[in-house]
């Protein structure tokens, strides 16, 4: 990845980076050409491949014959004037949490390295293969997907195209994979998950757009779950119109045009400013995000400054111990409790998912209650109005103390999802973009989320805003 690390002249404070090597500006772009035959699927994906294969830490597999495989179906497809969708062609890589046929799904893990490759797509991956797009494989993540710092230890830990070569930072996790491979331009689409932050973190250090939908969107399965009521797959992308197309299809439609925004006037947000009181919120992104707020009201948004008791609420109940951990838990205490398994994890990892083994059943009965109470209580706080706020307290940190510095990851795993784990708790669906840099030069985002089940008003919302908040207008 540092071949590709962004220099700084390269800084700019756009939701599409301009150096992507399939040459256009987002998915959408690239789907457009396809269809007006500007540009070639086959082309495309072997650009995409040969990139894929110089990537280092951030590709764990790259599956090129199915994608040269599909790229020449799509081609034809173009040929005969039967393209299956927009994205049609549209190259895509999966977090390695999601099962590929004929690949390992290593969840990150030296644990499942040596598993059995899958024999058939997981529902998600097959929605977007039957939309055609090109598969071009798995994409690094945090082991177990547990961790939104962006470290592994066995495969090691994608460099964020952002950072300058003396200096490489983060990308965050645990979709670490996927936001190196969208920022750095080496394909137009990937899909993560997101339990705590898991999109929004990676999302907001590396500059690019994400979407966690509410929990239940999509179809289940073929995916190796993390917590199971708390994590919802999703894409990442340089656009929230790209973003759109993708959730259409990952609920098995197949889109033919491209999503228009709709009037920003009318539309309602809320800012809570006692939230950006947090200690641990720096000044470069309270500047940011402010700036965003106010290009949004010149805009002709309608924003609405108020507490959001909800959101309180649910920090508080989380504070006391919250079902991430139990359910992290139940999912790993097989591999936890074979001594030769719990070797072989990167023990920072082992001891976060210990620490639940003893959570008393009182406190998880309790979360999973303040959880129903308070997700029905956000609804009420929101009244229809989209919730902003930034999306992590400071912009990617360093790379190098998070591998070797256990303090300072483990301040990381904690601080990463201070703004984002809220929203899975109250399974709001969310949207993180890019809103400009920090002093350091670094993307700053923010999320804006919605009630349960809004999906379709979030989305629409996020593209309303997306201009306003990043501070251009056009690609």
């Amino acid at each position: 990845m540092s071949s590709r690390s962004i220099p700084d002249k390269k800084r700019i404070p756009k939701t599409c980076l301009s150096d992507a090597v399939y040459g256009f500006p987002d998915a959408c772009a690239l789907g457009m050409a396809f269809h007006s035959g500007e540009a070639d699927p086959v082309d495309i994906a072997r650009r995409c491949l040969a990139e894929a294969e110089k990537a280092g830490t951030v590709y764990l597999c790259v599956t090129a014959a199915r994608a040269l495989a599909e790229a020449e179906d799509s081609r034809r497809r173009y040929q005969d004037k039967t393209p299956y969708s927009l994205f049609d062609g549209v190259p895509v890589n999966w977090k390695d949490t999601f099962d590929v046929a004929g690949t390992v799904t290593t969840s990150g893990s030296a644990v499942f390295e040596n598993d059995p490759p899958v024999k058939t797509d997981g529902p998600l991956s097959d929605a977007a293969t039957q939309a055609g797009m090109v598969c071009l494989g798995k994409v690094n993540t945090c082991e177990f997907a547990y961790s939104s710092v962006g470290v592994n230890r066995h495969f090691g830990s994608p460099i964020n195209p952002w950072s300058t070569a003396d200096a490489p930072r983060t990308c965050g996790g645990s979709s670490s994979g996927s936001a190196a491979s969208v920022a750095a331009g080496l394909i137009p689409v990937s899909i993560g998950s997101d339990a705590g932050g898991s999109i929004r973190v990676p999302a907001s250090f590396t500059g690019i757009c994400g979407f966690k939908p509410t929990s239940g969107r999509y179809a289940p399965g073929g995916m190796k779950a993390l917590a199971r009521t708390l994590d919802s797959p999703g894409p990442m992308t340089r656009s929230v119109r790209d973003l759109i197309v993708m959730d259409a299809i990952l609920r098995g439609e197949m889109p033919g045009t491209v999503p228009v925004a709709p009037a920003l006037p009318g539309l309602r947000f809320v800012v809570d400013a006692s939230l950006l009181e947090d200690a641990l919120i720096t000044d470069g992104v309270r500047r940011v995000f402010e700036e965003a707020v106010r290009r949004l009201i010149e805009s002709g948004a309608d924003v609405d400054y108020r507490t959001v008791q909800s959101f309180h609420d649910a920090r508080k109940s989380m504070a006391n111990g919250w079902i991430i951990g139990a359910e992290v838990f139940t999912e790993l205490k097989p591999l936890l409790d074979n001594p030769e398994t719990a070797a072989s994890m990167d023990q920072r990892i082992r001891r976060r998912a210990e620490q639940s083994r003893n959570m008393p059943p009182n406190v998880v009965v309790q979360s999973y209650w303040d959880r129903r109470r308070l997700t029905e209580a956000m609804r009420d706080d929101l009244q229809g109005a989209v919730l902003i706020l930034p999306s992590v307290a400071y912009s990617a940190p360093l790379l190098h103390p998070l591998k070797v510095d256990d303090e300072a990851f483990a301040a990381s795993v904690q601080n990463n999802p201070r703004l984002t784990a809220a929203g899975n708790f109250m399974n709001m669906p969310a949207v993180a973009l890019p809103v400009g840099l920090d002093e350091n030069g670094m993307p700053i985002g923010a999320s804006l989320y919605h009630a349960a089940g809004e999906d379709q008003a979030l989305l629409a919302a996020a593209l309303a805003a997306e201009s306003s908040l990043s501070g251009h207008t056009s690609r």
